[in-house]
């Protein structure tokens, strides 16, 4: 893979749960909204740099294991430097 492979193939996923209180009935919903966008659309963000170089920190910050369960430790670190260049 080259690197610009490596971004044209990742995705940024972010997930945001929330949890509400019905009014009617007291109950609790439950709920979770996932965004799944390509690395490539980092560019159009008007914080690219600051949200490039923080989702690079979070990937260097994984342990081995868990690099390997989420399936990037063959190309983490050329990812996290294609993420610092954006």
């Amino acid at each position: 893979y080259t690197d610009a492979d490596i971004v044209a193939q990742s995705f940024v996923r972010v997930e945001r749960q929330t949890l509400r209180k019905l009014p009617a009935s007291g109950d609790i919903l439950f709920t979770i909204r996932i965004h799944l966008d390509p690395v490539s659309a980092l560019k159009k963000h008007p914080q690219c740099r600051g949200v490039a170089e923080a989702f690079a920190h979070q990937l260097q910050s994984l342990s081995e294991a868990q690099a390997h369960y989420k399936g990037i430790m063959a190309v983490r670190d050329r990812l996290v430097a294609a993420l610092k260049s954006l």
